[in-house]
């Protein structure tokens, strides 16, 4: 599909390896960032088209698709060529005019584009955050008024950031002391067309309850039935959030609902996977038999409680999913369905692949590859 582009034989073809040695630090590109893509029609022709988040120091990527599958790059054109540090995009309607607009995760705070809808892009707003370790981005109407809201999470805190606030200590299995998340709500107003504005009602809402979780993938689903959507946050080092929305206020319910699902949380995806009306939610974590069968041992964590003994070995034991019983609660079923096992888990989707009516599962995994094989 890309082959012919040039921004893909000499650039993305030649993967992290090849860049950490020819790109300064200062840029921010280290091998432990994790960074997405986006897909959708962005000059209204009907295909979907791929924009890439990369590392700092390298220009983001927008191909549009062409009719007969391949694609052509547009990334300088749209001027979407960004070179700041990106971890994750999204390509929305944020304005109400049909066109895809773009909304970047990035160590400058969240950067949201205005699309002309011939895929040409003008940069509109910068929304602030405290910290700058930016990860996952998700859109909904949470509060029922017709556009588009944003969710941004963040994984570590910035060390400056909100001086008055007392810091906890880091914990491996229950850490409280990472970044924080926020909500902007879209205060668009239709009289007012090129007028934008969002503001942060994270603390108003009530998303900032549990809200520095080092939190790495965020999604929406009215899981209750109620007619407004919940959020569900994937937390790394710990617990995980799900958020109850009632006429636009948020209670985290994971406790109560049993989806706390305490491990290296990495991604979320929402589906109804046994056709009974109800949204089924899996999560992804890491999988290790080597950490598993150390966390066994009677020596491992001999000084800590068998309470926290067993968190440990949870955090090896691979990604969950948890079928809605219909009455506010899960039950997690992800053995005996035989989805734990994903190996290094970092992303999960549910997605009908082959047309049958059933949501199968597609899990990305791995980790650090080079062209040395001496760590093996």
């Amino acid at each position: 599909m890309l082959g012919r582009e040039t921004g893909f034989r000499e650039h993305l073809a030649r993967g992290m390896q090849h860049w950490l040695g020819r790109v300064e630090r200062i840029h921010l590109m280290l091998y432990f960032q994790r960074h997405g893509l986006a897909v959708a029609d962005v000059n209204g022709d009907g295909l979907d088209d791929l924009y890439v988040c990369q590392p700092g120091g390298l220009p983001n990527r927008l191909f549009l698709q062409r009719p007969d599958g391949t694609a052509s790059e547009a990334s300088a054109s749209a001027r979407v060529d960004w070179l700041d540090h990106t971890a994750s995009a999204l390509l929305v309607d944020l304005d109400n005019d049909g066109d895809q607009d773009l909304v970047l995760a990035t160590a400058e705070g969240v950067q949201v584009l205005a699309n002309d809808g011939r895929a040409r892009f003008d940069p509109v707003l910068t929304l602030a955050t405290a910290d700058s370790d930016l990860h996952s981005l998700c859109a909904a109407d949470y509060d029922g008024d017709g556009d588009l809201d944003l969710y941004v999470t963040c994984d570590y805190a910035r060390a400056r950031a909100r001086p008055g606030e007392k810091r906890q200590p880091f914990s491996y299995h229950d850490a409280n002391d990472g970044g924080a998340n926020l909500l902007f709500r879209n205060d668009h107003d239709p009289a007012r067309p090129g007028v934008w504005k969002f503001t942060d009602v994270t603390k108003s809402s009530g998303l900032d309850e549990n809200n520095r979780r080092h939190s790495l993938a965020a999604s929406w689903a009215d899981y209750d039935g109620d007619g407004d959507l919940d959020l569900y946050v994937a937390n790394d080092y710990g617990q995980n959030c799900l958020y109850r929305n009632t006429d636009g206020r948020f209670v985290d319910v994971a406790a109560e609902a049993g989806v706390v699902d305490q491990g290296s949380g990495m991604s979320v995806s929402w589906a109804d996977f046994n056709h009974d009306g109800r949204l089924d939610l899996y999560v992804g974590n890491m999988f290790s038999s080597a950490g598993s069968r150390i966390t066994r041992q009677a020596k491992f964590r001999a000084d800590q409680s068998g309470d926290v003994r067993s968190i440990y070995q949870r955090f090896t034991k691979g990604n969950s999913l948890f079928s809605n019983t219909g009455d506010g609660k899960f039950d997690e079923v992800g053995a005996t369905a035989g989805v734990e096992m994903g190996r290094w888990a970092w992303s999960s989707i549910f997605a009908d692949i082959n047309n049958d009516g059933w949501q199968d599962l597609i899990v990305a995994n791995g980790f650090v590859t080079t062209d040395d094989p001496g760590d093996l």
